[in-house]
């Protein structure tokens, strides 16, 4: 009964994640379609909400939490849905039953402090959407909520959580790895081959601006060629 009370928060992680990705990837550009973003938002709302409304601290956590990454990196938050999220959950607040909150262990309290500390600074150290060093950086968050389940005693409502963030962080990691190792060509560096459009823009831009350069710099030269070719 417990691992399919487990399972809402898992799945709903995963949703938030490939949604996410779909969004910020720009290697799964190609599987990215209006129909699957909207069933993403849906499924991951009703899930999240549901898990929610029968663990209040879930929810609790989660919102106070991502206070922190709002504020550590804004421009995570800059896709219209997701900032709506803040306003739109914040709803749960006058709806949940408060009765229900359970008292925490102290080793959630350092869990929460942890993983709120963690979403200020992550997004000022991984600045690239695809990278070996997030790829770690998630693989090391599996293992370590892996081994918290395992080995150190939570309450219902850490365990919770931990499990949403081990769906989240679990396709993270696969989604990274084959960004990295199977959609990306083997003679492009990874972390250039999936950047945003404005980094294409800009290499395009700079890539045009250096020809024309070699343009100007060889016409001269080109010039005296023709011209004597025309004598001969």
């Amino acid at each position: 009964m417990l691992s399919i009370k487990l399972l809402l928060p898992f799945i709903s992680g995963i949703f938030n994640k490939l949604y996410d990705d779909l969004v910020d990837n720009k290697c799964l550009k190609p599987y990215k379609n209006k129909f699957i973003m909207e069933l993403l938002k849906g499924l991951h709302y009703i899930t999240f909400t549901s898990v929610g409304l029968q663990d209040p601290l879930f929810f609790i956590i989660h919102y106070c939490v991502n206070i922190f990454n709002f504020f550590g990196g804004k421009n995570s938050w800059e896709n219209p849905y997701e900032n709506s999220l803040f306003y739109s959950f914040f709803i749960l607040w006058f709806i949940i039953d408060y009765s229900k909150i359970k008292r925490l262990y102290t080793l959630d309290y350092i869990i929460i402090c942890l993983s709120a500390i963690s979403c200020f600074i992550e997004p000022k150290i991984v600045k690239i959407e695809v990278s070996l060093l997030k790829l770690i950086m998630r693989l090391g968050c599996v293992f370590t909520g892996f081994f918290m389940v395992s080995y150190f005693p939570v309450s219902p409502s850490m365990l919770n959580v931990i499990v949403y963030l081990l769906g989240y962080f679990l396709l993270s990691t696969i989604i990274q790895y084959v960004s990295l190792f199977v959609l990306n060509d083997k003679h492009t560096i990874p972390e250039e081959k999936c950047q945003t459009h404005k980094y294409y823009k800009s290499k395009k831009e700079k890539k045009r601006k250096e020809n024309k350069k070699d343009a100007q710099r060889d016409w001269p030269k080109n010039k005296q060629r023709r011209r004597a070719k025309t004598l001969k």
